[in-house]
């Protein structure tokens, strides 16, 4: 009888392996949050690319739109959308319409389209909306997956 008794007492004592049993239960949380974070880090940066896109589609607007009766994005089509383009993105961030360009005053922290006649003394802003399809690099694993799609941002700028 105290055969069965001391191999129990050796078997519990016995910690060879407990590492790899730690690991085998903490990997799922672990890789849980790196996939997370991975996704997420992917997102921002996608995020500030766009952002950039529209900035530089409507700065190459502001350079190239000198007319304020032309429609400039007409007559400037290529330079523009290279623009917008020109970031780590590439070709996948669009357009979203076109740079307009119009009369607008400050009210309220926001800019509101007005004739150029207004009493509020308006300004020729242009500005423009890119858009860009982001897909997560883990779908349905990372909370990525539930952010939005596409990813759009719009800049302003004001013309001479």
């Amino acid at each position: 009888m105290t055969a069965p008794r001391s191999f129990l007492r050796a078997f519990l004592r016995d910690c060879r392996g407990a590492a790899a049993a730690e690991m085998a239960l903490m990997f799922p949380m672990v890789g849980f949050i790196v996939f997370n974070v991975i996704d997420f880090a992917t997102f921002a940066y996608s995020k500030m690319q766009v952002e950039l896109a529209a900035q530089q589609a409507v700065g190459t607007a502001r350079t190239l739109c000198t007319d304020p009766a032309a429609d400039c994005y007409l007559t400037n089509k290529t330079a523009i959308d290279a623009a917008a383009q020109a970031t780590t993105l590439g070709a996948k961030v669009t357009l979203a319409g076109s740079p307009q360009q119009g009369w607008y005053c400050a009210t309220g922290g926001a800019l509101t389209a007005v004739a150029q006649s207004d009493a509020c003394k308006p300004g020729r802003y242009v500005h423009a909306t890119t858009s860009f399809p982001y897909k997560p690099i883990f779908p349905g694993v990372s909370v990525a997956s539930a952010l939005t799609s596409p990813i759009k941002a719009t800049a302003w700028m004001r013309l001479p």
